[in-house]
């Protein structure tokens, strides 16, 4: 099956519902009474920028595989 791109309108909606769910998450976790503390949060972005660079790393190795596939 080729691929297919989402329509802007599909595209638009996913992008919404994504934004509601982590606010309600948030706003779920602020009634429950917790907050996060300026070092929480800087851990949180250690960590989660650690692991955006290791995702990175890891899909910059699988393309170049697979362009090595298509050049065969």
């Amino acid at each position: 099956m080729p691929y297919q791109a989402d329509s802007f309108k599909a595209s638009l909606i996913w992008g919404r519902v994504g934004a509601g769910v982590l606010s309600f998450a948030a706003f779920g976790l602020g009634i429950v009474g917790y907050t996060m503390t300026p070092e929480d949060q800087e851990a949180a972005f250690v960590l989660i920028s650690s692991i955006i660079a290791g995702v990175g790393g890891v899909l910059a190795f699988v393309s170049k595989i697979r362009e090595q596939k298509k050049i065969k």
